[in-house]
């Protein structure tokens, strides 16, 4: 697929959850950029490993999301969540009940597994970030 036309299905993908998910108005836009900028890191590292590309993708919401909430004075939650949306590992988690469905074993736990990485480093991702800022934050107040 055309590399812009991804990411602005990941815009779009974010924007959309946070409506359904009752975002303030003032932050739709903003997470919808926190899910390109996902987009954009799963496209550039993921073409060699998937999960990395997660990773990176995970990172950069994360370092989007703390930087658009500290500047918006909203919790960094409200752009970290609505931007992961693109990252999460769906079609593999369908691969993976449709494998067992028709039971073929090996294939299934080979995407279960897969999809648990990718679920693992997505969170990983956000954890390592914030645990990041929180500790630069807390050194700049000394």
């Amino acid at each position: 697929m055309n590399f812009f036309l991804l990411l602005i299905m990941g815009f779009c993908a974010s924007f959309g959850f946070g409506l359904l998910f009752n975002v303030p108005r003032e932050s739709l836009f903003l997470g919808g950029l926190c899910g390109l900028i996902g987009q954009l890191g799963l496209l550039i590292a993921g073409n060699n490993s998937p999960i990395l590309g997660t990773f990176l993708g995970a990172v950069l919401v994360a370092v989007s999301g703390e930087t658009l909430a500290a500047w918006q004075k909203k919790p960094a939650t409200v752009y970290t969540i609505v931007g992961i949306i693109p990252l999460v590992p769906g079609r593999l988690i369908y691969q993976t009940m449709l494998h067992f469905l028709h039971s073929e074993l090996t294939e299934g736990l080979e995407a279960g597994i897969n999809t648990l990485l990718s679920a693992g480093v997505i969170a990983a991702g956000i954890v390592f970030t914030s645990s990041l800022v929180q500790v630069i934050k807390a050194g700049n107040k000394k």
